[in-house]
């Protein structure tokens, strides 16, 4: 890759990355997105669960369910946004800081889904009885069968699915999270890990789409950003 002579690279399907370049930054807007995603760097395992285990046997039946429905969604949400964001994106990048965005991006939402095994595999006396209700919740797995047909498909669709997931899907259930903790001080471990994951979420992973997107929307390099505009309208 000889783009240093040049000191530009191309966000997407320039030639294959090279030595990672530093120095030569195309995109000074990326560079401080994973800057700043990085300093909101925390551990799945860092928030005592011991209380909220006791909260889920203590709490009426209807808070309960409310409480285990909404995890379901976190947790299946967060996996698909795991399992797509490195494999779907950094194949195609050809620009270092956004390689470095992307890793940590992932990383990241890895955290994300092993932070809500956690709260299940402390929570629950057998984990995988909460594994399979998630696996069989057909109402629920249909909210994200969009997210899996799109995440397959063209890199626009995806960055745009993926910015309706973090910044409005995944808001609105942490809402939910703390309002049942506002309202019944109950399940405060729960609420805040899912606070750290809501940091990430509106904090970075919101602005990483949204930063992505507007450099795309430059017409000469992505002229398929104009024929989209309704397929996106409808996601």
């Amino acid at each position: 890759n000889e783009n240093y002579k040049t000191g530009q690279y191309p966000l997407f399907f320039g030639e294959d990355l090279g030595l990672f370049d530093s120095f030569n930054v195309t995109y000074p807007e990326i560079l401080k997105a994973d800057e700043d995603q990085r300093a909101l760097f925390w551990k799945s395992n860092e928030i005592d669960l011991t209380r909220d285990y006791q909260d889920m046997k203590d709490a009426d039946d209807n808070i309960r369910e409310f409480v285990i429905e909404n995890l379901s969604f976190q947790m299946a949400g967060d996996t698909c946004a795991n399992a797509a964001i490195q494999t779907l994106l950094l194949p195609i990048i050809s620009n270092s800081q956004a390689s470095s965005l992307v890793s940590y991006w992932g990383d990241s939402e890895a955290v994300h889904a092993d932070a809500y095994s956690r709260i299940i595999a402390q929570c629950f006396d057998d984990p995988n009885v909460m594994f399979e209700r998630i696996r069989k919740n057909e109402q629920m797995l249909k909210r994200l069968t969009f997210l899996q047909k799109v995440f397959k498909k063209q890199v626009i669709r995806f960055l745009v699915t993926l910015l309706c997931l973090e910044g409005i899907m995944f808001l609105a259930s942490f809402t939910a999270t703390f309002a049942v903790t506002n309202t019944t001080q109950m399940f405060n471990g729960c609420a805040k890990t899912v606070g750290l994951i809501h940091n990430d979420e509106a904090g970075s992973h919101v602005k990483n789409s949204l930063i992505f997107l507007n450099i795309i929307k430059n017409k000469e390099k992505y002229p398929e950003w104009d024929s989209m505009r309704t397929e996106i309208k409808e996601i």
